[in-house]
């Protein structure tokens, strides 16, 4: 949910520590809220201005899904994975839920593949588009960084990568 109103310019969201659970269809609806939130009060402020976004880890979720469908200026994507059931499944942070769940991958795959962000890359509406990984990332393993980029170059989107040598998903966030 919202986090803060700094002021009249400025939302900041989070998700909840816990966003990932042994449930997918609970991780959907907490990210889908975020999402759907930020959506909306951009929509009840009748701004015309394209709004600037800094997108965290798996902030990156609700922030593409948000880009998908409000036209966006600057949007920096720090540490951001490709599919999020692979991401969570693989992840050194979320992988033991995953494993600790009784929910088969093809349900997590089922409830969560559109809220990743390559999924969400069709509609993207952005001026600018900067991504920020580390290349030894194992909380949102490095491979699925470079499948975004991949995927966001075959898009042809406007976009400028920065890949920290050496660096995992803290180093990158520290190094940002």
């Amino acid at each position: 949910g919202k986090l803060l109103e700094i002021d009249a310019n400025i939302d900041a969201y989070i998700t909840a520590k816990s966003v990932v659970q042994t449930d997918p269809k609970k991780t959907r609806v907490h990210l889908e809220g975020v999402a759907q939130k930020a959506i909306q009060d951009h929509k009840n402020k009748n701004s015309y201005r394209k709004p600037n976004i800094l997108a965290i880890s798996i902030g990156n979720c609700p922030a593409y899904i948000f880009a998908n469908e409000i036209p966006v200026n600057r949007f920096v994507s720090v540490v951001p994975g490709s599919s999020l059931p692979e991401c969570i499944r693989d992840s050194r942070a979320t992988g033991k839920i995953f494993r600790a769940s009784t929910k088969p991958f093809e349900e997590y795959k089922k409830e969560l593949n559109h809220l990743g962000p390559i999924s969400n890359l069709d509609n993207l509406k952005v001026n600018e588009l900067e991504l920020h990984l580390g290349d030894s990332d194992l909380f949102i393993p490095s491979k699925y960084g470079d499948e975004l980029v991949d995927a966001i170059r075959a898009k042809g989107h406007n976009h400028k990568i920065n890949i920290y040598k050496d660096a995992g998903h803290v180093e990158a966030l520290l190094t940002f």
